[in-house]
């Protein structure tokens, strides 16, 4: 096994796809004491996705959260794909339960310092 690449996050996620590997990672639980002896702190990590070269390990892009989104769960790609929607898993009725209207966008904004 060869290291292509060191995220200092939690890695919550990962998706290879063609040369890329799409990465999600979580923001350490400030409370938390089971990853204590990681070598980076709650800090220094960070919550986003972020799109590798899987042969080199550069970063070809991403998305960090810096706000309110601590935490990334798991990837999907979905081909084919213009409009994804949010779909709760846990509901009986989930597949009843998709949002998606291509007029509307949401963002966390930033909360002022």
């Amino acid at each position: 096994m060869t290291l292509i690449s060191k995220i200092d996050s939690f890695l919550r996620g990962l998706v290879v796809h063609d040369d890329f590997l799409i990465v999600g990672t979580s923001k350490l639980r400030e409370e938390t004491t089971t990853f204590k002896g990681l070598p980076f702190s709650v800090e220094d990590s960070y919550c986003g996705i972020y799109i590798l070269n899987r042969t080199t390990g550069k970063p070809m892009g991403g998305i960090s959260y810096t706000d309110n989104i601590r935490e990334i769960f798991s990837l999907k790609l979905l081909f084919d794909v213009q409009v994804p929607g949010i779909l709760v898993e846990n509901d009986e009725s989930h597949d009843k339960s998709i949002m998606a209207d291509p007029n509307l966008n949401f963002w966390i904004k930033q909360k002022k310092q």
